[in-house]
C-alpha cells in the first residue's frame, strides 16, 4: 500500500460513524493479536500512545510518515556477531588504548591521570597511591 492510499484511509476514519470506529477497531485489534501469535510481540500501552499520536500529527500534515515502534525491527538492525580467532575484541581495544596512552606518557612526559584536587587530605591519599596530583590553591 503507497503512503497515499493509507492517508486517504486515515482521512476516511473521520467519516466513520461510532459504531464503524468500533468496529475497525476490534478488527485492528484481532490482526495485531494475530500477528503477535506469530512471533510479533504486542504493543505496549506507550507504543500503543506514541502511534495514536503519530496518526494524529499525519492527519494535520504536521509528518509525511508515521515510524514504526523502536523495537520492531526494520530488517536493518538486526545482529549478527562475527567470530573471531585470539582474545575478544574488547580485551584487545583495552590493551592498544594502554598501549597508546603510555605511548603518549613516554613522548610528552605528561600523566595520562592526573588528580585535581583541592583536598589536602584527598590529595595526601592519591599521592601515597602514586597518582600525581595537582591542587589548585598552589597556582596563582
Amino acid at each position: 500500500m503507497t503512503q497515499s492510499e493509507f492517508n486517504h484511509i486515515l482521512g476516511s476514519v473521520s467519516d466513520l460513524t461510532p459504531e464503524q470506529m468500533r468496529q475497525l477497531r476490534r478488527e485492528l485489534d484481532s490482526k495485531l493479536a494475530l500477528s503477535a501469535v506469530h512471533g510479533e510481540p504486542p504493543l505496549t500501552e506507550e507504543e500503543l500512545a506514541d502511534q495514536e499520536a503519530q496518526r494524529r500529527l499525519l492527519a494535520a500534515g504536521i509528518i509525511s510518515e508515521i515510524k514504526p515502534s523502536r523495537r520492531v525491527s526494520t530488517g536493518t538492525e538486526r545482529f549478527t556477531p562475527i567470530p573471531i580467532q585470539g582474545e575478544p575484541l574488547s580485551e584487545t581495544i583495552i590493551r592498544e588504548r594502554r598501549c597508546f596512552g603510555r605511548l603518549l606518557e613516554v613522548r610528552f612526559q605528561v600523566p595520562l591521570l592526573i588528580l585535581i584536587s583541592a583536598d589536602a587530605d584527598l590529595n595526601t591519599a592519591a599521592s601515597a597511591e602514586g597518582l600525581p596530583v595537582e591542587d589548585p590553591n598552589t597556582h596563582p
